[in-house]
């Protein structure tokens, strides 16, 4: 999410320079590359105010928030009827709209 004009990098019309917010959904194969890799990257991007980690396997949101000191500020939400906040770009988020229509799979408890 950009707000404001869209700056492509050069030579690369597919890599926006000045996003405000990045959304990322898990997958279980790209979770660590994603948590450690993808996140210290998209921090290093000045004009990123917000970053949210989505999880694939259980209703749980993670909330990276540029503070105004330049420090980032983790909050999560896994209550499935509950709601967060994304001051950045100035919407609440539902739960339970994010994922309307998902089928969690409960692990085997079989060993």
């Amino acid at each position: 999410m950009v707000c404001g004009p869209v700056r492509h990098t050069p030579k690369r019309r597919d890599t926006i320079e000045n996003p405000t917010a990045l959304i990322q959904v898990l997958s279980p194969s790209t979770e660590r590359h994603d948590r450690i890799f993808k996140l210290d990257q998209y921090r290093r991007i000045e004009s990123l105010q917000a970053y949210l980690i989505i999880a694939q396997a259980e209703p749980r949101v993670y909330i990276h928030l540029r503070q105004p000191d330049g420090s980032w500020l983790l909050s999560d939400c896994n209550d499935p009827h509950g709601t967060f906040e994304v001051p950045p770009i100035g919407v609440t988020i539902a739960m339970s709209e994010l994922y309307d229509g998902v089928d969690f799979i409960e692990p085997d408890d079989e060993e």
